[in-house]
């Protein structure tokens, strides 16, 4: 039951825009986000950086906590289990991002920066819109996060706006390429499920942030340098 309800809710958000484009009449409101994958073939470096962004936030996080704090062993891995295997990880990593991305990413990012983001930052603005985009987000996880045992908690609440506001610089960058979006939201999943480095605590939280801060003031000045969009 938790698979397939958890299949079945991973591509509402697309189920929900193609509903909404067919309503109003416009094919296109579905249909032109998938125009901007073409986009990749110029953009691999961005597409590796993105795949690769909550990993190494993971990592960092990790690092700086072992290092503020002299008595912690370092771990990068989550669990004993998963470092027993030793190097073999990465394969597992590898084969756990490739089948796992046709679940939560494929279907979701289309609703969520596709559609809700691009819709709602025109009205809002950048920074309140991605604001909004996050909480939603957040929210729309809670069932998820009951039936998995993961605390719903401000923290969380904190830390999902922040990564969620990571996907929409990365998205806004590449000029609204939805597969970025897809690889960034895919790598979360990898770091949650992979790598020790935890966010949703209070060292964690302020080490997130600050890279978020850090992404958006360069990915900004770039932005607006080049003129690919208006805020």
């Amino acid at each position: 039951p938790l698979i397939v309800g958890q299949s079945i809710g991973a591509f509402a958000p697309l189920f929900c825009v193609y509903i909404i484009s067919r309503l109003i009449k416009n094919k296109q409101v579905f249909t032109s986000f998938f125009g901007s994958i073409e986009q990749t073939k110029k953009q691999v470096p961005l597409a590796i950086l993105s795949a690769m962004f909550a990993i190494i936030v993971a990592i960092i996080v990790s690092f700086i906590i072992w290092i503020s704090d002299k008595d912690s062993a370092l771990n990068i891995i989550k669990s004993n289990y998963l470092q027993s295997y030793g190097v073999a990880v990465i394969a597992i990593m590898f084969i756990q991002f490739i089948t796992a991305f046709i679940g939560s990413p494929l279907g979701e990012e289309i609703g969520w920066r596709g559609f809700a983001l691009t819709n709602i930052r025109h009205r809002t603005g950048r920074l309140l819109g991605s604001s909004i985009v996050g909480v939603l987000w957040w929210t729309w996880h809670i069932p998820l996060f009951i039936v998995l045992g993961v605390p719903v908690t401000f923290n969380s609440c904190l830390e999902f706006v922040g990564y969620s506001f990571i996907i929409d610089t990365l998205f806004l960058y590449s000029q609204n390429n939805l597969l970025i979006a897809m690889l960034c939201h895919q790598g979360l999943n990898t770091k949650f499920t992979f790598f020790a480095g935890r966010t949703s605590n209070v060292p964690g939280l302020l080490i997130l942030w600050a890279i978020c801060i850090i992404l958006f003031l360069v990915f900004e000045y770039y932005l607006k340098k080049s003129i690919r969009y208006k805020v």
